[in-house]
């Protein structure tokens, strides 16, 4: 018997990617009609169909589906697994569920997008999807000694 993605989801610790996803097709949509349409196919094609068959792991499924979204959305680019240290490593294959994987693009002026990420990242990882994806720097000043005058 299949998984369903909710058990998935909970048994690897992983946040649920459909809706960051859905607001990824909703600008392209906006964006390039054409291209949307393209990733609406391969979504009825690739996923739809897999899951109605229940031979591939949802959660697999979907995040597969989010490589191709986020090479869609800004280009070509590499996917890589960022470890609990905050390491990037190159991923090899497919996203695996409860890990931190990113899709950096080749070009500039565009951030990372995040394909898979745990229900509870790590510092390292937290720190990684500020910078890289929502393009924030947090800066918490050291204890300056105090000067004796």
């Amino acid at each position: 018997m299949q998984a369903t993605l909710e058990s998935r989801l909970e048994a690897t610790k992983s946040q649920d990617p459909r809706p960051q996803y859905r607001e990824l097709l909703r600008l392209l949509k906006e964006r390039d009609p054409a291209q949307f349409d393209v990733l609406r196919q391969h979504y009825a094609r690739e996923v739809e169909e897999a899951l109605a068959k229940q031979d591939r792991d949802p959660l697999g499924l979907w995040l597969d589906y989010g490589l191709v979204l986020a090479e869609a959305m800004v280009g070509p680019g590499t996917a890589m697994e960022i470890n609990d240290a905050g390491v990037a490593i190159p991923l090899e294959g497919s996203p695996k569920p409860g890990s931190l994987t990113l899709f950096l693009p080749e070009g500039r002026g565009s951030r990372a997008l995040a394909v898979a990420v745990p229900a509870t990242p790590t510092l390292a990882q937290e720190a990684t999807l500020d910078l890289l994806v929502h393009g924030k720097v947090k800066f918490q000043p050291r204890d300056e000694p105090s000067s004796a005058a």
